[in-house]
């Protein structure tokens, strides 16, 4: 409705202006109601963008990723449960052998990697590490120290000149031989 319709109707200015009022609040108030029309179409648009990347994902596609990364996932469990137990039997075959005395490291560094193979194999399932220790030392020789065994006897310097000789050496000697002094 416009001023002129209404002024060809016969209306006053004062009329026309409280009927314009009047339809100007209506206007607003419809306008209220639509006011997210813009916000609401736009979502709508955004949502239907997403609904078609959905549609491009095939779920035989998301199954086959979910069962992949499910296998790589236990695999890396199974790793990582393997060499949490390699560390765990290291550890005890190191604090086991600490108190023993090897004849020389490579000696030592042999036993102990044995010793954790055994450790891990199932015929020692049940056996202390004593016995399994002594069951691969068994019928060995040259494994262990012997703090026991005497120590064997020194030789006196045979490369000792005539003069470095002692008199006393050399009488002795040729007596035990049966030689006669020396003059």
């Amino acid at each position: 409705m416009t001023k002129e319709f209404l002024t060809g109707l016969g209306l006053t200015e004062e009329v026309i202006a409280k009927i314009q009022e009047e339809s100007g609040k209506d206007i607003e108030r419809e306008k209220a109601k639509y006011a997210d029309r813009d916000t609401l179409k736009q979502n709508l648009a955004d949502a239907t963008k997403e609904l078609e990347a959905f549609k491009a994902l095939k779920p035989e596609d998301m199954q086959k990723q979910i069962a992949e990364l499910s296998a790589k996932l236990k695999t890396q469990e199974a790793d990582s449960a393997k060499r949490i137990a390699e560390m765990e039997t290291q550890a005890k075959v190191k604090d086991f052998l600490s108190e023993k005395k090897f004849v020389n490291s490579i000696t030592k560094d042999a036993i102990a990697g044995k010793l954790a193979e055994a450790l891990n194999g199932d015929e020692s399932k049940g056996k202390s590490l004593d016995d399994i220790f002594g069951g691969l030392i068994k019928d060995q020789k040259n494994i262990l120290l012997d703090e026991n065994k005497p120590a064997p006897p020194t030789v006196a310097n045979m490369a000792q000149t005539g003069a470095e000789r002692k008199d006393d050496d050399v009488a002795r000697t040729r007596e035990i031989m049966g030689l006669p002094p020396l003059k």
